[in-house]
């Protein structure tokens, strides 16, 4: 009797713990979908999460990689109207929080915004404020397609050994650059580490192409969350002053070849031979020139790295879209500096309204003076030759700074064999946009 009630007793507990393991360790339906792994660690991510619990890296620099190919254009009934927030744009300034007047139909979350689709009735005021042009108004019914180089989330192209990151890869904002870079050189030295280094003292490892904020934070152990550009080009200048980083200045890079040991890489002055290769050179490419004459004078720039480099100089702004805006307002923000932004048209076109109405409050008080329909003729050691409104017209000047957009290195990436997909940001579903925003 007391064999078989110990018996009973312990079958019972079995019992009772498989049904307790069955029905509550179980995850439930859907739980998978609402897990993520990250591509840099492996560890199970919340789909909400920010930033991997695990090693703290920022997920929003895998969601481009990481989506899927775009499909065929299928009909479907129209859903509800909402706003749809670009994660890969929004730079969390809040500016669409404050314009919205449904009170909870917006939130920021880390730095992305994020939408509450039961609150958002879709009467589009956040989409007008956003300075970045993040925020689109629909039914989220179809996926946004992007056409992007072909990028896996290792940031290793269709042709192994090439890695993209940055702007070129598709994404903008310096965080996400920096990021990009930071886990794409990662994953370069440990794939590098399984295979035995050739005898070569002239084979380089990694060769960046590009010193932007990607192509430098390859060689920075720094991961971004929020920081300005200032103490961004901080970080950067003490990186190249310890670490002994070697940039070379002046050299375009015209090819890129598949060897034994790796690629050759052929600039229009030096051919450097490496294992790996790191695209980080912008989607602008080639930046565009003036063509007149004077133009390759040390005195002409089409980038600024230090505002303070230029402070008490004459300098002179050529352009009319956001990079040339923001450098001018910039640069007025230094000491003595005299700010000169000529724009050929009458108007600024396509750029932010925060950076139209800064430059008229900084032109209204002379802290800039502002040249529309104007035209850069000549430049000279000490001047500048201008055409405005067909009159010539003699500026001193100091420094030119050309930001008139580049030409895009869409030939040079297929030439060299990194094809172009199409790609899906949203998925239509509306978890997924809800995350997206």
């Amino acid at each position: 009797m007391l064999i078989t009630t110990i018996a009973f007793i312990l079958l019972t507990s079995l019992f009772v713990t498989w049904h307790v393991r069955r029905t509550h360790c179980t995850p439930a339906a859907g739980s998978a979908a609402s897990l993520r792994r990250c591509p840099r660690c492996d560890a199970p991510n919340p789909e909400r999460s920010p930033v991997c619990p695990r090693c703290g890296v920022p997920q929003q620099i895998f969601e481009l990689a990481a989506a899927p190919l775009a499909k065929p254009e299928v009909a479907r009934p129209a859903g509800k109207v909402h706003a749809v927030v670009r994660s890969d744009q929004c730079v969390g300034c809040g500016a669409c929080i404050a314009a919205c007047p449904e009170p909870g139909a917006l939130r920021l979350e880390g730095k992305l915004a994020m939408v509450e689709l039961e609150r958002c009735v879709g009467h589009g005021k956040c989409a007008e404020a956003c300075p970045v042009t993040a925020i689109s108004i629909g039914d989220g019914a179809s996926a946004r397609k992007v056409e992007v180089p072909d990028v896996g989330s290792d940031f290793q192209s269709n042709v192994p050994g090439i890695y993209l990151v940055g702007e070129l890869g598709g994404r903008g904002l310096i965080r996400n650059a920096v990021n990009e870079g930071r886990a794409a050189i990662e994953n370069i030295a440990r794939e590098l580490a399984r295979v035995p280094r050739p005898v070569d003292p002239e084979l380089f490892d990694v060769v960046i192409v590009g010193s932007g904020p990607a192509g430098l934070s390859l060689y920075g152990d720094l991961w971004i969350g929020d920081s300005s550009k200032e103490s961004l080009l901080e970080v950067w200048e003490t990186i190249i002053r310890n670490s002994g980083l070697v940039v070379r200045q002046g050299q375009q890079v015209t090819d890129v070849r598949q060897t034994r040991l790796g690629f050759q890489i052929e600039t229009g002055e030096q051919t450097f031979r490496t294992r790996r290769v790191v695209l980080a050179m912008g989607r602008r490419g080639t930046p565009r020139r003036l063509g007149v004459p004077g133009e390759d004078l040390e005195k002409v720039l089409y980038n600024i790295v230090e505002m303070e480099a230029f402070a008490g100089e004459r300098v002179a702004v050529v352009g009319g879209g956001d990079s040339a805006l923001e450098s001018a307002i910039g640069l007025a923000g230094q000491p003595g500096t005299t700010v000169t932004l000529c724009h050929r048209r009458g108007c600024f076109e396509r750029v932010a309204d925060k950076n139209k109405r800064r430059i008229a409050e900084l032109a209204e008080t002379g802290a800039i003076q502002l040249l529309l329909h104007t035209a850069v003729r000549e430049i000279r050691p000490d001047t500048i030759v201008l055409e405005v409104d067909g009159t010539p017209s003699i500026l001193p000047n100091d420094t030119v700074i050309v930001r008139i957009g580049g030409d895009p290195p869409n030939a040079f990436l297929q030439r060299i064999g990194i094809r172009t997909v199409k790609k899906e940001l949203l998925s239509g579903d509306p978890e997924a946009e809800s995350r997206f925003g």
